[in-house]
């Protein structure tokens, strides 16, 4: 038996929830899916902590799988916001091989971005890469390079709307395992 987990959408009229097994091939397989009237939240945010508290509960508890814990919810708040970086990093002052440490560290530069205190990260997404200025590159490994650039879209939102929505699915028993913007997680279905 593999490892359960769930994944929960809130919208403004339902929350619905689908629980996930992991197989021991990798793969893996929906199980169930629930759905139920939408309360304590408003625009993708919660503004009821008590209501919404039971509508997470309610909609884990109808999907009826033992052995759900992790809970990956997705946020569709008005104060999602994208903002792009630029990292550079010296690959090696004669040229050598771009190395995947290389490219990690190009892309944790990037991701350093200047945002409002209130904001926090939830995704980096990388737009592409340069090397020694040639723009366009989509995988740099293993290209000889001196210096690698990297663009990343950072996608931010309110630190509040994140710690509601887990202290939410944390009182509903269940434990706030991550968080992913619903649209890139819709695009990503219906693209992959």
């Amino acid at each position: 038996m593999g490892k359960y987990f769930a994944t929960v959408n809130i919208g403004s009229t339902n929350v619905t929830a689908v629980s996930v097994r992991w197989n021991r091939s990798g793969d893996y397989a929906i199980e169930k899916f629930s759905r139920v009237p939408s309360r304590g939240f408003l625009r993708g945010a919660v503004s009821d902590s008590g209501a919404a508290t039971d509508t997470i509960g309610e909609v884990i508890g109808r999907l009826d799988t033992k052995g759900i814990r992790d809970v990956y919810a997705g946020i569709s708040s008005s104060s999602l916001g994208l903002t792009k970086g630029i990292g550079t990093v010296l690959v090696s002052k004669y040229g050598r091989e771009i190395s995947r440490f290389d490219i990690k560290r190009c892309i944790k530069m990037a991701s350093i971005v200047k945002m409002p205190i209130e904001k926090e990260p939830i995704h980096r997404i990388v737009a592409g890469f340069a090397v020694d200025g040639e723009d366009g590159i989509h995988d740099p490994f293993n290209l000889e390079g001196i210096k690698l650039d990297a663009h990343v879209n950072v996608v931010t939102v309110n630190s509040s709307v994140i710690r509601n929505m887990q202290r939410v699915i944390a009182d509903s028993g269940s434990v706030p395992a991550g968080f992913i913007f619903s649209g890139l997680a819709s695009a990503y279905r219906i693209l992959s």
